[in-house]
């Protein structure tokens, strides 16, 4: 069963014109490219960051894309759409953060965008860590990108916090500068 999008009705109505955004989706382990698929073909704006990876059978090694937050997806639709689009098959439900639906920032989707692209290395750690200082990065594809440092592993890595995932991403990296708050009267 796909979900049409359509202006809601009723009780999930909207009562302003609220901006768009991207929510995070819990969708059925290992469905996350079929959910997707479905999503965009009933007319939504989704999201599915794909990493490749080397497979190994017995007799022969193959490149396949796989998701690289596992059984999640990014949709971008307007709050009152969630009821909509949890119709949809494979989705089985919206992530919350503090009680509410868990949205990402543009900024931070195009900053694994560009991880992906760029084939910088990084790897996915569960939970959170507690946030440091603020930098800013002078060098490489991500050079201007500021974040939250949750950890900073020897001299050439860094954690940055995505905290609407309860995930952080350890980005290696040559060069971070802290950035200086400055005082306005």
């Amino acid at each position: 069963m796909s979900v049409q999008p359509k202006a809601s009705s009723g009780i999930f109505a909207p009562k302003t014109s609220e901006p768009s955004k991207w929510f995070v989706l819990y969708v059925h382990g290992r469905k996350e490219k079929i959910a997707n698929d479905l999503l965009n073909q009933a007319g939504y704006r989704t999201y599915l960051p794909l990493e490749k990876k080397l497979k190994e059978t017995k007799n022969r090694k193959r490149w396949v894309e796989e998701p690289l937050f596992k059984s999640y997806i990014f949709v971008k639709i307007k709050k009152y759409q969630l009821y909509d689009v949890l119709q949809s098959t494979y989705v089985t439900t919206y992530v919350k953060f503090q009680g509410e639906p868990a949205t990402v920032r543009e900024e931070d989707l195009l900053f694994i965008k560009r991880m992906l692209i760029t084939q910088t290395s990084f790897e996915i750690v569960s939970g959170q860590m507690e946030v440091g200082k603020e930098v800013t990065l002078k060098t490489g594809p991500f050079k201007g990108f500021k974040g939250n440092v949750a950890e900073i592993r020897g001299k050439n890595s860094i954690v940055v916090q995505l905290t609407q995932l309860n995930s952080n991403v350890v980005i290696s990296l040559k060069d971070i500068e802290e950035v200086k708050k400055q005082m306005t009267e």
